[in-house]
Formats: C-alpha cells, structure tokens, sequence
C-alpha cells in the first residue's frame, strides 16, 4: 500500500505495489544489495500514474530483526488517466529512504519514503513525486 502526491499539489491518493526483490549480502557485517522490481500505482487524486520501478537499495541489518535502506530507483511511466495531452515524462527518478522489521523468519513489514529527484511533467517543470509506502515481504530464502 503507497500514498503518492506531487509536491506542487495537495491531492494525495492511496495507491499499492506488487513486484519482487532479492538481498545479497556484501559483508559478514550486514551491508546488503537489494534489486527491486515492482509494478506501482501512484499519483494523486486526479491523475493516477501506472510504473514499474526498479530500485537498487543499499543497506544495513542493524539486527537479526531490523535494517535500514537507502537506495535510487527509476521508475518507468506505463500509464495515465486523464492526461490526454501526455504531459508526463517517461522515467521518473526517485530516492529512496526506510526500514524494515524481520518479524518472522520468512516476512518482514517495511516502511519506506520515496522523494522524486527531478521534475515529472514536460510542461510545467514543477512536479515532483513522493511516496510514503507500507510493504510486506514473503521471502523464499532467508
């Protein structure tokens, strides 16, 4: 589950993600690589937008229960509503920030804060994204 805006507009809307990811570990201290793929709908409460986005996150396992994540994505734009002018670009580049709990030996609930880095319409130049999302992680391997 995501809540997504731009910055120029108050018009937040709820949204949801569903993708995959693996986490390879870098160091016997907890750093880790994590690839990203999902699919994301967002915008806000008059234009959704459809991505796939594909992060690279960097972190770190502060414990066997809990990390913190820092990462860029790229996300690329696969769909609008209203926008019959296309007034979107076709990829959105995106910072990444949040953490995770381990809360059982194969799931984890995470909380992440995304921050649009560039401007997201063509026209105006004042867009940019945000996302607060609320995720759960099945893994296969752990």
């Amino acid at each position: 589950m995501n809540f997504s805006g731009y910055r120029r507009t108050p018009d937040t809307k709820f949204g949801y993600q569903v993708g995959i990811t693996s986490k390879k570990y870098i160091s016997d201290l907890g750093w880790f690589i994590q690839p990203e793929v999902f699919y994301s709908r967002e915008g806000n409460i008059n234009q959704p937008l459809e991505f796939i986005n594909v992060p690279i996150i960097v972190g770190f396992d502060f414990s066997d229960n809990f990390n913190v994540h820092t990462g860029l994505q790229a996300g690329f734009l696969i769909g609008t509503q209203n926008d019959p002018d296309n007034n979107y670009k076709s990829v959105n580049t995106v910072m990444n920030f949040g953490f995770e709990f381990y809360t059982f030996k194969k799931t984890s609930i995470g909380f992440r804060f995304d921050y649009g880095l560039n401007d997201f319409e063509k026209e105006t130049g004042t867009s940019v994204t945000y996302t607060f999302a609320v995720y759960l992680i099945g893994w296969f391997k752990q």
